[in-house]
């Protein structure tokens, strides 16, 4: 399986050059910083950016202000970035699917390559596979075996073509030879509310965020997409999703 979700820090790639020429050790910052978020608040990638920019502002001495840009994948937000001022004040928060969507998605309004340079690695997190409480499945074998009496019936929630929790779906149905209907969302909170309402079936989410709603029983974890035990997890549903066939003991 795919093995999470990675977040990462990006700026416009001009802002950096244009930086370093004006000495960028001496002078940066200049002024307030702003980290574009690509998901919507609430997100596992909202949650951290709000949880560093304090640290961040107390040690630049400059505000850091959070600002989120959903939709597209991720596209809208990178849009932003690449066509910054150059200044190196504007970065970008965003996933993985960074890197899928070129290939994904035509006319793209900008080069990531070109327009944009990685600065670092903020985080890492796996996925969980959960289903709406109701869901007669109670593990990953019983899910499949649903799938497969009701071929392109059931449904799962996404954030967009491109993005982690989508490829994560899609490669689960290759793997399984199963066939769902996708539904997007500009994100994936939305995307989790609606599973726990029960409008859609199912989602792979990021685990830290869904813990709290899997302990609360709002879904039910079938299983993880590491190959390690998560260790939120462990206390109350280790055994499960081992059993669950999709995480293998150390």
């Amino acid at each position: 399986m795919i093995a999470g979700r990675a977040v990462l820090i990006a700026a416009a790639l001009a802002g950096l050059f244009a930086l370093a020429g004006r000495g960028f050790a001496q002078e940066f910052p200049t002024g307030p910083i702003t980290f574009v978020v690509a998901f919507p608040p609430g997100g596992s990638t909202d949650v951290v950016m709000r949880a560093i920019a304090p640290k961040l502002q107390e040690r630049l001495g400059k505000p850091v202000v959070i600002e989120n840009r959903v939709g597209a994948g991720g596209n809208i937000a990178a849009a932003a970035i690449a066509n910054a001022p150059p200044d190196g004040h504007t970065l970008l928060a965003s996933a993985s699917s960074l890197a899928a969507n070129p290939t994904l998605i035509k006319n793209m309004p900008f080069d990531t390559l070109k327009d944009l340079q990685a600065i670092t690695l903020l985080f890492r997190t796996p996925l969980a596979l959960v289903v709406h409480s109701g869901m007669p499945a109670k593990s990953v074998p019983e899910l499949i075996a649903l799938l497969k009496q009701k071929p392109g019936e059931i449904t799962f929630a996404h954030s967009g073509a491109g993005a982690a929790i989508f490829l994560a779906a899609e490669l689960f149905q290759r793997m399984t030879g199963t066939k769902m209907n996708g539904v997007a969302y500009r994100g994936a909170p939305p995307a989790l509310n609606d599973v726990i309402a029960g409008h859609v079936s199912l989602m792979f989410a990021d685990a830290g965020s869904v813990v709290g709603h899997i302990n609360a029983g709002r879904v039910r974890a079938l299983g993880v997409s590491s190959t390690s035990r998560v260790p939120a997890l462990i206390d109350r549903w280790g055994d499960l999703i081992h059993r669950a066939g999709l995480a293998k003991t150390e």
